[in-house]
């Protein structure tokens, strides 16, 4: 009942930014749910669609390469020079904004948020491509992966 709670805040943050998102991480739940064949594996490429998607539409490439974390910082670009994950999810918090100004203890923090999410984001690739399975593990980082995004998208929708 809790995380119900939770996901229906999360909804109604994702349907200010775009409706489409709320079917995404509703289809991975109902999967998850329903317990089918490879029912990780399918939920686990569900949420990382709704995380791909969010990333791409919030923080375009051409804006955050205008962002000084990816211009000053290793970890602000791939292998390729292109804006990191990390960069890109720093941008969408508004990262050096806050670092900038009077909230540099905020920006520590969603420096670690974005960390603890980009971990947890990491292993949607793996089981999606792996049978894994620990249903309870992944109810957890599904769980902790929808906690980050209200953290990192109350950011966007808060003015």
């Amino acid at each position: 009942e809790e995380v119900s709670g939770h996901q229906a805040e999360l909804d109604k943050i994702l349907n200010k930014i775009d409706p489409k998102f709320v079917d995404f991480r509703k289809g991975c739940w109902e999967t998850f749910e329903k317990k089918g064949v490879d029912y990780i594996g399918q939920a686990s490429s569900s949420m990382r669609r709704l995380v791909d998607h969010i990333i791409r539409h919030l923080a375009p490439e051409e804006k955050v390469k205008t962002n000084k974390y990816f211009q000053n910082s290793p970890k602000g670009k791939d292998d390729k020079g292109n804006p990191s994950r990390k960069a890109k999810v720093l941008y969408i918090v508004k990262y050096e904004e806050k670092k900038e100004g009077h909230l540099k203890e905020m920006a520590e923090s969603f420096e670690k948020i974005t960390d603890g999410f980009l971990e947890q984001c990491h292993n949607l690739s793996a089981w999606d491509h792996t049978p894994l399975d620990k249903h309870q593990f992944v109810l957890g980082a599904f769980i902790a992966i929808e906690g980050c995004l209200i953290s990192i998208l109350s950011e966007t929708t808060s003015k």
